[in-house]
């Protein structure tokens, strides 16, 4: 770096050795430092503010000045150490272990001392708020994007799939008719006109492991309260079963970027069933969560509850592994890659 320079240096020849420092090594006054001056890329000396400082530059060419690629050091060492590369910081939020052992593992990271520490890695169990994410700087990551809420909680992800189908009908035609309560409430209660028994599945905003879901076929039974929001849905009450329960796929998408969209779909995954086999709903079997559900939460405390023994198996348990589940149905005719297929689309 040069001072008062206009342009970008270029290094000099080594420069005489002023006195001696304790230790051998040399020290170098500012006016040894840049005598013969400085030439910047167009050739002509520089122009210094202070002339008292620097009084005896010498006007040569520049081809003169310029000699030999060699770095301005007091003193050339004979050989260089190769330096350790630099420690990953990470500060974690989390009470998963397996996180922690993960970051563990690897030899190069290392934990911060804090929250305020200049981490290169935060991992946090929940959101964080949009002060927070403000203050983080330009190197640093994070497990989450701001505004996941969006779709991570089932108000707004109900809103924001119905504002998608109107503007695309055809695209996202994969999810049933679908109500925000109470802001939903008077097309709702116009559903429970008709003579046809319909069954609706309720669900609060942002509830998890199956609380507070519920099946209705009685519009005065909802509970509603202006407060709090409710997802309700039409139920599906012709579902495809395994082995004569219900079940769902528990799949794991890890997304890297939004702009541009970067998603990966893993290979593994779960299916999850529930405990009790199916019967189309009644009013009288409309309270059985072990049959409508197929949370894990609900359904391991049900004593019928059979672990998985062998992930091979897609006969195996009440969870069971993704793909021995999809060579069974790829067995039975189904074209599973077809299914696949229309999931990664969505």
């Amino acid at each position: 770096f040069c001072p008062g320079a206009p342009h970008r240096c270029r290094r000099r020849r080594p420069l005489p050795a002023g006195k001696p420092m304790q230790g051998g090594d040399e020290l170098f006054s500012e006016k040894q430092l840049f005598k013969s001056a400085v030439v910047g890329e167009g050739g002509e000396g520089a122009e210094w503010d202070d002339d008292d400082d620097i009084d005896d530059r010498e006007d040569k060419p520049p081809q003169e000045q310029v000699l030999d690629e060699e770095p301005l050091t007091a003193s050339t060492p004979t050989s260089r150490k190769k330096k350790k590369p630099a420690k990953i910081l990470f500060w974690l939020e989390t009470k998963y272990e397996s996180v922690e052992e993960a970051c563990a593992e690897r030899d190069q990271w290392q934990k911060a001392r804090g929250p305020d520490d200049d981490f290169d890695l935060l991992w946090a169990d929940t959101a964080i708020t949009a002060d927070r994410f403000i203050k983080l700087k330009p190197f640093q990551k994070m497990n989450h994007f701001v505004g996941m809420n969006a779709i991570a909680r089932k108000n707004n992800l109900g809103r924001n799939l119905l504002r998608m189908k109107k503007q695309q009908p055809k695209e996202f035609d994969f999810f049933p008719d679908t109500w925000i309560l109470p802001t939903d409430m008077a097309d709702f209660k116009a559903q429970f006109t008709g003579k046809r028994n319909k069954t609706f599945i309720v669900k609060p905003d942002n509830g998890y492991q199956g609380k507070g879901i519920f099946l209705t076929r009685d519009f005065d039974k909802i509970p509603i309260d202006y407060n709090t929001t409710l997802v309700a849905q039409r139920y599906i009450a012709k579902p495809y079963l395994l082995d004569g329960y219900k079940f769902d796929l528990r799949l794991y998408v890890l997304v890297l970027g939004c702009d541009p969209l970067r998603v990966f779909l893993h290979e593994q995954g779960l299916v999850r069933l529930a405990t009790v086999p199916y019967v189309a709903p009644t009013q009288k079997n409309l309270l059985k969560q072990t049959m409508h559900l197929t949370n894990y939460a609900i359904n391991v405390k049900n004593p019928d509850f059979e672990e998985n023994t062998n992930p091979e198996d897609s006969h195996d348990g009440h969870k069971r592994s993704l793909q021995a589940v999809l060579s069974f149905l790829q067995e039975a005719g189904h074209d599973t890659d077809a299914v696949m297929e229309e999931i990664e689309a969505i």
